[in-house]
C-alpha cells in the first residue's frame, strides 16, 4: 500500500493489529457499522496494493524511461545555469570592451571629421601656407605695396582664426611685414 494510503488509516489498522471496539463510540455509531467499515476499508486497501503492484510490473519501462528522462532534464538545467552563470561572469568585461570599442569609434569619427574638413578647404589652406613665401618674394622683387596687402590679409585672419598654430606661424610674417614696412618708408 502506498505511504498515503497508509498514513490515512488508524494506526492499529495500518500495523494490521485488530482493536475493532474504541473505548467510547461516537453517538449514532453502532459496533458493527464500524466493523463493516473497517473490513471495507482493509479490502480497498488491499485491492490498491495490488492494483499498485500491477500498475509498477506492466509500467515499468515507462517509470524508468520516465526517471531517466528527468534525470537528464536536470542535467540540462545544471549545464545552462553552469553556463548562464559563466555568460553573467563575462558580461562585465563585455561591457568594458564595449564601452572603449566606443570610445575608440568616437576618436576615429572625430579624426576623419577633420580629415574630411581639411580635405574640403585644401585649396584655401594651401593659399594661408603660401602666404609666407608670397610675401618673401615680393619683399626681395620690391612689391611693398602687395607685401601690406598680404599684411592686411594676414590681420583680417588673425581675427577669427588667431587660435590655430597655423594661423599663428602665417602671422609670425606680420612682423616681417612691419620690419618691411619701415624699411620702405626708410628708402623712401
Amino acid at each position: 500500500m502506498s505511504p498515503v494510503l497508509m498514513s490515512s488509516l488508524p494506526s492499529d489498522m495500518a500495523s494490521g493489529t485488530v482493536n475493532p471496539v474504541p473505548p467510547t463510540l461516537p453517538p449514532g455509531v453502532n459496533r458493527a457499522g464500524l466493523w463493516e467499515e473497517w473490513e471495507r476499508l482493509r479490502a480497498r486497501r488491499d485491492l490498491l496494493q495490488r492494483q499498485s503492484r500491477e500498475l509498477a510490473f506492466q509500467h515499468y519501462p515507462t517509470f524508468i524511461a520516465a526517471a531517466n528522462t528527468c534525470r537528464d532534464i536536470a542535467a540540462d538545467f545544471r549545464a545552462s545555469r553552469d553556463q548562464l552563470s559563466a555568460a553573467v561572469e563575462r558580461l562585465p568585461r563585455l561591457a568594458a570592451a564595449a564601452a572603449a570599442f566606443r570610445d575608440s569609434t568616437a576618436q576615429v569619427s572625430a579624426r576623419r571629421k577633420r580629415t574630411s574638413l581639411v580635405l574640403s578647404k585644401h585649396t584655401r589652406l594651401l593659399e594661408v601656407l603660401e602666404l609666407p613665401q608670397l610675401m618673401e618674394t615680393c619683399v626681395k622683387n620690391g612689391y611693398h605695396e602687395e607685401a601690406l596687402a598680404i599684411q592686411q590679409l594676414c590681420s583680417k585672419l588673425h581675427k577669427p582664426l588667431g587660435s590655430v598654430p597655423l594661423i599663428q606661424s602665417v602671422l609670425q610674417v606680420r612682423i616681417v611685414t612691419v620690419c618691411l614696412h619701415y624699411t620702405v618708408h626708410l628708402m623712401l
